[in-house]
């Protein structure tokens, strides 16, 4: 008896044995990709299309930025862009797809931060490119097609809460943050996965969070109390590790002190060598609170 349509991959065809394996990033189409790569080789034309509609518009505007060392000395507030956006605009064409302009200011009066994305599940689950401007006018040429009036219907934005305990912890999540990126640069083997493509694993992040292997309780370098959370994944025979370090910290929640957790940084590995890095301090076991 013939069997029930098959699921495939949308870039490369592979027939995949359930609609479980495939990965998605657009609410609006039934596309299913077997891989990360098979993401970004998918939308590299539009990648390139809108990157160059947005280089283009600053020569017109004759903007003399320089946008790489904007984007690194603003770097913190991109990841608070894709967590809780000031404004986003929906952008659809003939076929009903669509992307998602969001944007924010970096304080009072830093520069405006942009990304062009997709959105799945009230999260952004793919970068098309990121921009950087103090120019209002540049800012301007992505506020197309329908504002979003109220963000929460499309958009999992911080409550109210995570928001204050963003803001009371920010210089101590800044500086761990900091910390933890040079220890990973420094022992980032060229062979493991590119920094560059990171975002592309970050639905695994609240995923290894709910149900981690792993979980280790250690000191940072200022005292203060980290937990390193690892959860390994095999996609479509790839297997790799992701690793969740969290901030931990005490609060008053209803009265009562409790301890929390506040994810500071994320990222994928297929590097063994480097995911044991992490296994050190006390091994905690037991449900984990974030």
């Amino acid at each position: 008896m013939l069997d029930a349509p098959a699921c495939f991959c949308y870039q490369c065809k592979t027939i995949i044995e359930s609609v479980e394996r495939l990965l998605f990033v657009e609410e609006e189409t039934n596309r299913g990709f077997c891989s990360e790569e098979c993401i970004e080789e998918f939308f590299r034309p539009l990648m390139e299309y809108y990157r160059d509609q947005s280089d283009s518009y600053r020569k017109k505007l004759n903007l003399d930025e320089n946008v790489d060392a904007l984007k690194i000395q603003f770097e913190q507030y991109f990841e608070d862009l894709f967590e809780n956006p000031s404004e986003i605009w929906k952008l659809e064409n003939d076929l009903g797809e669509a992307l998602y302009f969001m944007s924010s200011q970096a304080g009072k009066d830093g520069p405006y931060l942009i990304a062009l994305v997709t959105l799945f599940s009230g999260s952004v689950s793919f970068v098309y490119f990121t921009s950087i401007s103090y120019n209002l006018e540049f800012l301007n040429f992505f506020r197309v097609g329908t504002k979003i009036e109220e963000l929460e219907k499309v958009f999992k934005m911080r409550t109210n809460m995570e928001k204050e305990l963003m803001e009371e912890f920010a210089s101590d999540i800044e500086m761990i943050k900091s910390e933890l990126l040079a220890d990973l640069l420094m022992n980032h083997q060229e062979t493991d996965i590119d920094a560059e493509k990171y975002s592309l694993y970050d639905r695994y992040m609240q995923v290894t969070m709910d149900g981690p292997d792993d979980a280790y309780r250690y000191p940072a370098k200022d005292g203060s109390e980290l937990l390193s959370v690892i959860k390994a994944f095999e996609v479509e025979g790839k297997s790799f590790y992701y690793i969740v370090t969290c901030l931990i910290k005490s609060v008053n929640i209803d009265e009562d002190e409790s301890e929390i957790l506040i994810p500071v940084l994320g990222f994928p590995t297929v590097d063994g060598k480097l995911c044991s890095l992490y296994r050190k301090g006390t091994q905690v076991i037991g449900a984990l609170r974030s």
